[in-house]
């Protein structure tokens, strides 16, 4: 649930006693049927002079009795120094209400090495540490960068690895270039990139074509392979083969 939790201005001026309610009974039906492991609020960063959105969320849900869940989302805002006073009230709160658990951050700035700098920081010294950053591109300010994206400099500060590309030849012979997680692969910086391929079709091979390097299997392969391509120019092309047929697909590199 997106920013649904009030805080104490909804509470008291826009009725926001009817949205704890909702979000009590939301909650306490969910978790009866499907327990608490995979539930995801977020909560807008705290406002000045406000108990906050995120103290009226733990009280939601502790009223119903049911264990709380072990990720609380947090919106914040996209500069440095006020990313580290969003991330230093959050733990506040939680510590306050003697709450367990990691922060997701629900949204945040787009490339940033500042908010980048904040989660580490936080991460440090917190009982609380940011486990997850979702990037919001926060469209027509200055904190919104150009594309592509990568969001290294938050798997940085989380521990995490960029995931190799993903090449697969369908048993039907289609070829497709995916992320890691699972995103068609549309762009590129221009850099080193590891692939792996898995090509289970009987009688078409997976083929990458950079500028002036190319890897193939054998239509006749089964099985994975890894390879690592200096991807620096255009064109770049992903295809499945068999015999003379080609089903090429460009990659624009960036």
């Amino acid at each position: 649930m997106a920013e649904g939790p009030p805080s104490g201005y909804d509470r008291n001026n826009v009725g926001g006693f009817q949205i704890d309610t909702f979000i009590e009974r939301l909650y306490s039906d969910y978790v009866t049927k499907y327990g608490s492991g995979d539930v995801f609020f977020t909560a807008i960063e705290k406002e000045p002079g406000d108990t906050g959105r995120l103290a009226n969320l733990i009280e939601d849900l502790r009223s119903t009795g049911q264990p709380l869940p072990s990720w609380w989302g947090l919106d914040i805002e996209y500069t440095g120094p006020v990313a580290t006073q969003n991330l230093a009230d959050a733990d506040a709160t939680l510590n306050a209400y003697g709450v367990s658990g990691s922060l997701a951050l629900g949204e945040t700035a787009y490339e940033s090495a500042d908010v980048a700098a904040a989660v580490q920081s936080h991460n440090a010294a917190s009982s609380h540490p940011v486990v997850q950053v979702e990037e919001y591109p926060n469209l027509g300010t200055p904190q919104c960068v150009d594309a592509p994206f990568t969001g290294n400099a938050y798997l940085a500060v989380l521990g995490l690895e960029p995931g190799p590309l993903l090449g697969r030849v369908a048993a039907n012979g289609r070829a497709t270039l995916t992320t890691s997680d699972g995103m068609p692969v549309k762009a590129l910086k221009s850099g080193t990139y590891t692939i792996v391929v898995t090509d289970v079709s009987k009688t078409a091979g997976f083929r990458v074509s950079a500028y002036d390097t190319t890897r193939s299997t054998s239509a006749s392969f089964r099985g994975t392979v890894t390879w690592t391509i200096d991807v620096l120019t255009n064109p770049f092309t992903f295809s499945s083969v068999a015999g003379r047929k080609i089903r090429r697909t460009e990659v624009a590199i960036l």
